[in-house]
Parts: C-alpha cells; structure tokens; sequence
C-alpha cells in the first residue's frame, strides 16, 4: 500500500480498467478511498480462473489497518506476453479434473498469483490510497506500543514523513534530468533546513544495480561450475588408478 498523489498513475504508467482514479479533492479531503490492482482482487474475492467470471470489486469496502476504505478503482491486469498466450489456451482448452483425484491448491490467488515474472506481480499488487489520506490516518511516524490496558503516556505528535519521492521528468535527455535532480536537491536542503538527509537513485542507477547482480550472479555460477567439474575430474582420476 501507498500513499501517493493522483499524478502517480501517469508516473508508474498504470491503465484504470474499472472505476476511477482518486482526483485533488479527494486527497485534499482525506477520503478513505483507494484504487486496486488485480493482484490483490485475486486474494480478497478470487481469481477469475477459479470462481469463474471476472469480479468486479469497485464500491466494496477494504478494511486497511482496520481503517475501512471505499474501492473506487481498479488497474487493469499486467501481464507477460508468454503469461497471456498460456492464459488464453488454458480458457479456450480447459482441462477435465479426473473423478477421485485429490485437487491441489497451491495457493491463493490462483495462476495469476505471480507467474514467471515478478514484476507484473507487483505491479498488480498494488494498492493506492491519497497521500493526505495516508497522513491523518495513519500518522506516519508513529510508533505503536503494544496491547496495554493502562492509558499511553502523553507524547508529541510525530512530524510527517514520507519516503521514498518519486519524480519524473517530461524531458528525458541527460541534462534536463541533471538540473531537474539538482532543483529537487535545492527544496530538499530548503525543507530539511540544510541537513542533506536524503540521497536519490535515478533509473540509469537502478539499471546499473540490476546489471551489476545478473554480472556478479554469472561468475558465481561460472566459479560453481567449474569447482564441480574439477571435483568430477579428480574423483574420476581416483577411480581410474584404483582400476590400475
């Protein structure tokens, strides 16, 4: 779940398939309203491959943190190419269970539930509510004490805080990035009253990151490989003296 501004569904490139997205006001306004992926329709109410028909769950009530919020949306289902393709034949070429035969249930959510690409999971998990929703709450920062019957001593309210920020630029060449970076820097310093406190992570990184693992995981499974072959090569020279 996040709580996040009405522009973040052009930024993380979401699709509204059903219901809206939550507007100005509604934010503005703190309504507990929230806009869902299929992911987690899939775990409330089930997936169409297993009840049937396809659920539509906008205007039904989501209890978060037992706060009770109104659905008013829903995104539509992202998939892989190959995860779409088995889809469509499992529907058109349904499989007859035998009579007698124990039916396994791996898990809630059916053959939607992650799939081979985790991405789209994730994607189709996600569950937005207003940012200012978010706030007044769930008071972010706060810290909770536990199940006592004696009253919480009196605190302070916590200051507001949200993390990550994301942005995005309408002009994707080097430099307009660079100085849109550097103005965000500028209100951050101005906001945290100079104490740089916080760092970014830009796409080009992110991408570096992920390179940098598939490289390391490679050589990993190069040095395995080749640690397993010398093993097979000195047990088979063992056997071959013993034979001599």
């Amino acid at each position: 779940m996040a709580g996040v501004w009405p522009v973040a569904l052009e930024m993380n490139e979401h699709e509204i398939a059903y219901g809206r997205m939550f507007n100005e006001l509604d934010d503005e306004m703190a309504r507990s309203v929230c806009v869902i992926g299929t992911a987690t329709r899939d775990e409330l109410w089930g997936a169409p491959e297993k009840v049937g028909r396809e659920i539509i769950p906008v205007g039904e009530t989501l209890f978060i943190n037992h706060v009770p919020f109104t659905i008013i949306g829903m995104f539509k289902h992202y998939e892989s190419e190959q995860e779409r393709k088995a889809r469509e034949y499992a529907l058109a070429h349904p499989v007859e269970p035998d009579k007698g035969a124990v039916k396994r249930d791996r898990g809630r959510g059916g053959g939607r539930k992650r799939g081979n690409n985790f991405v789209f999971y994730l994607k189709n998990a996600t569950v937005y509510i207003p940012l200012n929703t978010m706030w007044m709450k769930f008071r972010a920062g706060a810290v909770f004490t536990g199940y006592n019957s004696a009253p919480p001593a009196p605190r302070r309210r916590p200051r507001p805080r949200s993390a990550p920020v994301f942005a995005r630029t309408k002009n994707c060449k080097r430099r307009c990035a660079a100085r849109a970076l550097q103005q965000i820097r500028n209100v951050l310093m101005c906001t945290h009253k100079g104490i740089e406190d916080f760092s970014f992570r830009t796409q080009e990184d992110w991408a570096e990151q992920i390179n940098t693992f598939i490289r390391n995981a490679r050589l990993s499974g190069g040095l395995i490989a080749a640690s397993v072959c010398s093993w097979r090569n000195r047990d088979h020279e063992h056997h071959a003296r013993q034979h001599l």
